[in-house]
């Protein structure tokens, strides 16, 4: 078995035609993972790196808002790349494309802004992320309030740790984070993905350019 990878790329005819609006995700059910064997060609490496492929796929319910429209939901699946997985959960609000003629023929724009949703909006549908929350000792209200203040002062929603703490968020870099990259690819080698000499061909080139 071969490994199995899905474009990222919104379809043409929604780049075209498409009317630009914003959703918000109310629930995100990740649908296919990283199952594969055997080894992955360069091309395919630097795809997943990059975001323009994917292995995953999330079925997502949207409340999608148009210009001089009403807002609506819809259900889309669609393949999601390893950089945006983090907004897959409740609250977040994305860009998006919508066919006029459509209404559940939609694209996430991928370079477009996200916003990712406060931590109790995140656990209002998954009540097994909110058992471990509290087990943890992570207040709910407390930090989704932090967060709500931080995003009121144009700031990143900062990120919850075992034990209740929130780390300052910071704003996303314009371009790809070489340690996230890197951090992919020790993954990948992880995974069985990448063999030795592979992941070094792949380290040497990012830490060059």
């Amino acid at each position: 078995m071969g490994f199995f990878t899905h474009k990222t790329e919104v379809p043409d005819d929604l780049l075209e035609h498409g009317i630009r609006g914003k959703a918000t995700v109310e629930t995100a059910e990740m649908k296919t993972g990283m199952e594969y064997s055997g080894s992955m060609r360069q091309e395919k490496v630097e795809g997943l790196l990059t975001g323009e492929l994917t292995m995953t796929k999330y079925k997502l319910h949207l409340h999608v808002e148009l210009p001089d429209r009403e807002p609506y939901d819809a259900t889309v699946t669609l393949p999601v790349p390893g950089p945006k997985i983090r907004y897959m959960s409740g609250g977040s609000v994305c860009e998006v494309l919508v066919d006029p003629k459509k209404d559940d023929h939609i694209a996430i724009d991928w370079n477009g802004t996200f916003q990712q949703g406060t931590l109790d909006q995140m656990v209002a549908a998954n009540p097994m992320m909110a058992a471990a929350m509290k087990g943890a000792g992570v207040d709910i209200e407390k930090v989704s309030q932090m967060q709500r203040n931080a995003m009121a002062q144009g700031q990143v929603p900062g990120t919850v740790l075992i034990g209740g703490q929130l780390m300052g968020g910071i704003p996303a870099p314009a371009t790809p984070d070489p340690l996230d990259q890197l951090k992919k690819l020790a993954e990948l080698r992880d995974s069985g993905v990448l063999t030795e000499e592979e992941f070094a061909t792949q380290k040497a080139r990012l830490l060059n350019s």
